[in-house]
C-alpha cells in the first residue's frame, strides 16, 4: 500500500494514501480504500488491513465517518473503535469531521479531490480529521470544528498543528451551481477565492478558504503544513473525481501512539 507520511510529532502518525499501482484497465482495487466506488468489498477491506499493519495498528482501532459533505463534527472515544472500518454504512453517521483525546485510535476518511485537514496537539493528546469538500468548505466545517474544540475542550490554538493534504486545485475546480450567496455568507475573505465562468459555473479555491478558516481560529501560520499538490494534475499519484468521474478513493488518517 502506497502512502505519504506527513512530518509530525514523534508520537503522531498522519498520512494520505496514493493511487500508485492503483488502476488497471478501469479497476481501482489495488490501492482503493473506499467501499462506495464499485470495488469488491473484500478487496477494499484487505487494502485497509494492509495499510493498518503498515503503520503498526489494527483496523479494528480505526474510526471512519459516514461522510455526507456536511458541516458536522463529533468527538469520539475508544467506545467508537471499528466504526466504519469494515463497512461504509457503519461509519459515524451525518458527520464529516472527528476528533478525540484517546490514544491508539485512528481517525480517518476517504476522498478524491476534497481537502483533507488533519490536526493534533501533543499537550492535550488531541487528534482530529476533517473532510472538507465543496459543500463542507462553503459551510465552514473546518472553522466550526476547530472553534468548538478551542472553545469547549480547553485547547490552546497556538498548540494545534495542522496538515492540509493534496486536493483539487483552484484552476481545475468546477461547481455547476450558483454559490454566490454561500460565498458572501462565509466569515473569511472569499473575494480572491472564486471565479464565476460564462457558463454560470464557478471555480473555487477550497484549499485557501480552509487555510483562512484555520488562521481565523487563532492557529499560527507556522503551525500549518500545507501539502500543496493537485489531485487533478498529479494523475500518477492521486485519484480525481473531477478528472475521471468514476474513480477510486484515498484515505487520510491520523493517530497517536
Amino acid at each position: 500500500m502506497s502512502f505519504h507520511l506527513y512530518d509530525t510529532d514523534i508520537f503522531v502518525v498522519a498520512g494520505t494514501t496514493t493511487r500508485v499501482h492503483g488502476k488497471s484497465e478501469g479497476v481501482f482495487s489495488k490501492n482503493n480504500l473506499g467501499y462506495t466506488v464499485g470495488d469488491d468489498p473484500q478487496v477494499v477491506t484487505f487494502n485497509r488491513e494492509t495499510l493498518a499493519k503498515q503503520i503498526n495498528t489494527n483496523l479494528s482501532d480505526w474510526i471512519f465517518v459516514k461522510q455526507c459533505h456536511s458541516d458536522q463534527f463529533k468527538k469520539v472515544t475508544t467506545a467508537d473503535k471499528g466504526k466504519g472500518a469494515y463497512s461504509f454504512e457503519d461509519g459515524i453517521d451525518q458527520v464529516d469531521a472527528l476528533y478525540s483525546f484517546d490514544k491508539h485510535l485512528v481517525l480517518s476518511f476517504f476522498h478524491a479531490d476534497c481537502v483533507p485537514v488533519l490536526f493534533y496537539d501533543r499537550t492535550t493528546n488531541l487528534i482530529g480529521a476533517i473532510h472538507a469538500g465543496y459543500d463542507g468548505t462553503l459551510s465552514e466545517i473546518t472553522k466550526k470544528t476547530l472553534s468548538h474544540i478551542i472553545q469547549n475542550e480547553n485547547v490552546n490554538p497556538k498548540n494545534i498543528q495542522v496538515i492540509i493534504g493534496p486536493a483539487l486545485s483552484y484552476k481545475n475546480s468546477n461547481m455547476n451551481i450558483d454559490i454566490t450567496q454561500r460565498l458572501q455568507n462565509m466569515t473569511v475573505d472569499t473575494s480572491d477565492c472564486y471565479t464565476k465562468l460564462e457558463n454560470g459555473h464557478f471555480k473555487i479555491d477550497t484549499r485557501t478558504l480552509n487555510k483562512r478558516m484555520i488562521l481565523k481560529c487563532g492557529i499560527p501560520l507556522e503551525n500549518i503544513q500545507d501539502y500543496d499538490q493537485d489531485t487533478y494534475e498529479e494523475s500518477d499519484l492521486y485519484y480525481s473525481y473531477e478528472r475521471d468521474g468514476q474513480t477510486g478513493r484515498h484515505l487520510s488518517f491520523i493517530t497517536q501512539v
